[in-house]
């Protein structure tokens, strides 16, 4: 019996061995089979491909979601057979080189069997050269959809499919590249051959962005993130289809010791064809003007076809993978080659807008990059993000004292990705500066990827709003993604130098001898006022402002009001007036808060100096007469032809709330006082009554109409027609409509 016992507990701890060991044993790399010559399928593991491998002719060999490929240096896989790649959103296929120096060649495709070349939602980084198709090779279909290729340089070219073998292939080839990223590279997609009696292309969804062809001279080939070969024969064969791309922020610059050129890239077309159709792609906010230099460039080449480019996409579309295609600092737009962004102390924050939400990846990081000796280091850095308008406008700031880390460095926001799991291209801010300022040593670097790293990866992030920061998790709960309309994240991101014009349509409160009563806001008081708007933007937060007015005040006595007995007058005196008012002034304005988001309703204060003409009246049986012709409190008797001047100085001031209204459009609510130097702009002041031969001895052609003007009630000649010296003053409530432009 003990025996049986023993024998049972030997056996189960053999079995947990087993286990075990197998267990174990699933957990460590396995090597990739040298020659796959049967049709074979790759489980969720950790594959080592180490020298040369071959897929053979009649083979197929189909990878699963989740395995991760990993080259050795210059290891190759071969394909002569068929290949399907296929992950899932969020459980990508991963492809990559174990030592990112040395990196693995990839895949090589040859030869023409008859099967399919097929990858989805794989990823592929650090590689020479991950996809090449050698000359003369044939499938009967290639697809690379919803895939991601970043961090790549490959020479001059990642991606390269060459011309097509003639002779083995008997039926069309569909070749379809779509819905992938291509970020960050510093190489091209190479197509040799674009059109034919045998090739159907589609270019279609893919996101070219924020790839970068540092130290390079400007050649098609190696410094557009796109180089195509299109020949074609009129009435033979189709035509590539390349439609809703984002090709965008795309640069090659020239780092010499002494100085450093910048140029935007986006495609090279060579060939014999007449036209490319480049239409209903997204290009970038200046794309026209640099298709325009292109193509003048490019005008004496016959081997260069004519692009077409009239009917370009103003945004990228929302259907392609997550990306940044606008970006922010302190406020002001720098995604421009013109913009020269120097970080610096004041640096601190930032503003990315998506064309469609992002969260927060697994390697969400914000590094300061600057250069140490021989060594670039990269510093994380610690923040506060702020995701709004539907995760379509992320806002960033930075707590660091950067300038203390090293000076002429640059920002590095990267790992940001969208619901499908697809990185965004990391964005670099400043980099320009930077490049400039190291040219000396960047110039003895014939790839700016090979100058050492040193990274620094304490995580430092720091959150204190109401929400949660989005994250995968998150996601996954339906949290984060709004489903509703969204508004244009540019809507809400004020750019500094701009220009704006507006209208003013308001009420205009009058502060004088005439007043309904002591309270100015008194509707009894308002008359109405059309301004127009003319502003220039020096920042996110200052503005200054060129304003016209025209307006209309009036004032009467009434014998109800208290306030006669405050005027020491009782209001008999009859008095009553309107005044035409025209003023031209220059204002600055200070807004307390930078705009953020579309609902923002930012407060700011204004002050400046304005010149006014104002021209009081009286009605005399339905006919107004100009009281400062006649001179009704006796300022005529001494010879004079008029009473005061007509034109004086104001120095208005006041407050404004400002919301968006669409991206380029605001509405304001505005309260202004003007302080006046005047006590005329009723036309009436301390001065005493007249008497009827005084007034009507100096306005002899409008006779007892004068002293009706002047004396409406016969008040006693000598009296003060009013006992308040203080200087009148005006003030307007008023509504503005601003439209933001350039020039």
């Amino acid at each position: 019996m003990l025996n049986v016992i023993n024998l049972r507990k030997l056996a189960l701890t053999l079995v947990i061995a087993i286990g075990c060991h197998m267990m174990s044993w699933g957990a460590d790399t396995l090597s990739f089979p040298s020659s796959v010559t049967t049709t074979k399928t790759l489980v969720p593991a950790i594959y080592r491909i180490d020298g040369h491998h071959i897929i053979e002719t009649g083979a197929t060999l189909n990878v699963q979601p989740g395995v991760i490929l990993l080259f050795e240096y210059d290891a190759v896989i071969e394909v002569r057979g068929g290949l399907n790649v296929n992950g899932e959103p969020r459980n990508f296929v991963q492809i990559y080189s174990e030592d990112t120096a040395k990196n693995g060649r990839g895949f090589v495709i040859v030869g023409g069997d008859n099967s399919k070349i097929t990858f989805t939602y794989t990823r592929f980084s650090s590689l020479h050269k991950p996809i090449q198709f050698n000359k003369n090779w044939s499938r009967t279909a290639v697809k690379f959809q919803n895939n991601e290729f970043v961090d790549l340089s490959g020479s001059g070219v990642f991606f390269e499919i060459r011309e097509l073998d003639k002779i083995l292939t008997n039926q069309t080839v569909k070749i379809t590249i779509d819905h992938n990223t291509f970020g960050n590279n510093s190489g091209s997609l190479m197509l040799a051959e674009c059109s034919g009696e045998l090739i159907q292309l589609e270019l279609t969804n893919n996101v070219f962005s924020r790839n970068e062809f540092i130290g390079r001279e400007l050649n098609g080939i190696f410094t557009t993130p796109i180089f195509m070969n299109y020949n074609s024969l009129p009435g033979r064969g189709s035509k590539p289809l390349i439609r809703n791309n984002s090709i965008c922020y795309n640069f090659g610059s020239l780092v010499m010791s002494d100085t450093v050129e910048f140029f935007p890239v986006y495609l090279t077309a060579v060939g014999s064809s007449d036209f490319l159709d480049v239409n209903e792609n997204y290009f970038g906010d200046n794309a026209k003007a640099d298709f325009d230099a292109y193509q003048e460039d490019m005008s004496t080449s016959r081997r260069a076809p004519l692009l077409l480019y009239d009917k370009l996409q103003q945004k990228p579309s929302s259907d392609v993978n997550g990306h940044v295609y606008k970006v922010g600092v302190n406020g002001a737009r720098v995604d421009d080659l013109n913009s020269n962004i120097e970080i610096n102390a004041t640096t601190d924050q930032f503003e990315l807008v998506a064309n469609r939400p992002l969260r927060v990846g697994k390697k969400f990081r914000i590094n300061y990059v600057h250069l140490e000796d021989d060594t670039l280091r990269y510093e994380q850095l610690e923040h506060k993000i702020d995701f709004s308008n539907g995760n379509q406008l992320i806002g960033i700031q930075i707590k660091d004292r950067l300038l203390k880390m090293g000076k002429n460095g640059y920002i590095k926001i990267q790992g940001l990705e969208d619901e499908n799991g697809f990185i965004a291209p990391a964005v670099n801010i400043g980099l320009k500066s930077f490049l400039m300022k190291n040219n000396v040593f960047i110039s003895g670097y014939d790839d700016f990827r090979r100058i050492p790293k040193l990274i620094q990866s304490t995580p430092r992030v720091y959150y204190t709003g109401d929400n949660p920061i989005p994250s995968g998790s998150a996601s996954d709960t339906g949290d984060i993604f709004i489903d509703s309309e969204l508004i244009d994240p540019e809507d809400s991101m004020l750019r500094k130098d701009y220009w704006d014009a507006g209208i003013l349509v308001g009420t205009t409160m009058y502060f004088g001898d005439l007043a309904y009563t002591n309270i100015t806001l008194s509707l009894p008081n308002a008359r109405p006022n059309l301004g127009f708007r003319f502003g220039y933007n020096l920042t996110d937060r200052y503005r200054i402002e060129l304003s016209q007015n025209s307006m209309v005040i009036a004032g009467a006595d009434d014998r109800s009001s208290i306030i006669g007995s405050q005027r020491g007058t009782n209001f008999d005196r009859g008095l009553s007036f309107r005044t035409w008012i025209y003023d031209i002034g220059v204002s600055g304005e200070y807004r307390l808060y930078r705009f953020r988001k579309i609902k923002n309703i930012i407060p700011s204060f204004f002050a400046g100096v304005s010149v006014y003409y104002f021209q009081p009246q009286a009605e005399v049986d339905g006919v107004y007469y100009n009281l400062r012709n006649v001179g009704t409190e006796g300022q005529r008797q001494d010879g004079s032809i008029y009473a005061y001047n007509r034109f004086s100085v104001a120095i208005p001031m006041g407050i404004k709330l400002s919301r968006h209204l669409n991206r380029n459009t605001l509405v304001s609510v505005s309260y202004t006082y003007n302080k006046l130097f005047t006590d005329y702009l009723d036309d009436v002041s301390t001065g005493p009554f007249q008497s009827y031969d005084q007034i009507t001895s100096v306005n002899k052609d409008l006779g007892p109409v004068a002293y009706e003007l002047a004396n409406p009630n016969d008040m006693k000649p000598g009296l003060n027609r009013s006992a308040s010296g203080d200087y009148d003053g005006y003030s307007f409530f008023g509504v503005t409509f601003t439209r933001k432009f350039s020039f």
